[in-house]
């Protein structure tokens, strides 16, 4: 998948979070993907976790995050 296609949503310190994030995109058939879950996993659950979508959703993602949190 070209990387240069995605933009972030919204970032995280918490994986958990970010999965609650993306299973609602995922509900509504967004493609979307959590960058840098590997990296809290295995080097520290300090890092950033990057909740991306494609250029061409990014303004519909942010309505739905933004009906279901306000954010």
């Amino acid at each position: 998948m070209d990387r240069s296609s995605f933009v972030t949503v919204k970032s995280f310190n918490s994986l958990s979070e970010a999965e609650i994030y993306k299973s609602i995109l995922d509900s509504v058939d967004i493609q979307c993907e959590l960058w840098g879950s590997d990296s809290q996993i295995l080097v520290s659950p300090m890092i950033e976790v990057a909740l991306v979508v494609r250029d061409e959703d990014f303004e519909k993602a942010e309505g739905v995050l933004e009906g279901y949190f306000g954010d």
